[in-house]
């Protein structure tokens, strides 16, 4: 067996496999735009059954979006020296009841608790981005929305 033709080919194989694990590098501007909840908490979230979604205008540092049930708004704070580090803050909702606020509740726990972000897809078509606590515990996905 040749193994100056092996050894190479596993090397790149083994080379091209790690670049996959290893987050995307991301910035404030990729934020922009609308953004559906694909998953939280661990869960994934089916876009017909949630209305879930995020508005991101990072020139004004404003959030809006409905977390469910409620329209909500706020601010971004976000760290120039420290890339990814973001915090939403004066988070905001409308006050409508709802039969099942589980998910509403659930989404705005995680927003309060948001310490930064990374890239999942840069893709245009599945542009996705995760957000973690400052515990690295991983909270939400979303999917960025290129049609209304």
């Amino acid at each position: 067996m040749n193994y100056s033709i092996i050894y190479p080919c596993l090397c790149l194989a083994l080379a091209i496999g790690g670049c996959k694990s290893q987050k995307l590098p991301a910035t404030f501007s990729d934020l922009e735009g609308r953004w559906k909840i694909v998953e939280l908490n661990g869960n994934k979230l089916l876009p017909e059954e949630t209305t879930q979604h995020l508005i991101f205008d990072t020139t004004t540092r404003r959030l809006s979006g409905n977390a469910g049930c409620n329209q909500i708004s706020g601010n971004i704070t976000h760290s120039h020296t420290q890339a990814n580090n973001i915090k939403f803050q004066g988070v905001i909702s409308t006050r409508k009841a709802c039969l099942d606020m589980r998910m509403e509740d659930e989404f705005l726990k995680a927003l309060d608790r948001v310490a930064r972000f990374d890239a999942e897809s840069q893709e245009a078509e599945k542009k996705t981005m995760t957000f973690y606590d400052a515990d690295h515990q991983k909270l939400f996905v979303i999917q960025h929305i290129t049609k209304e």
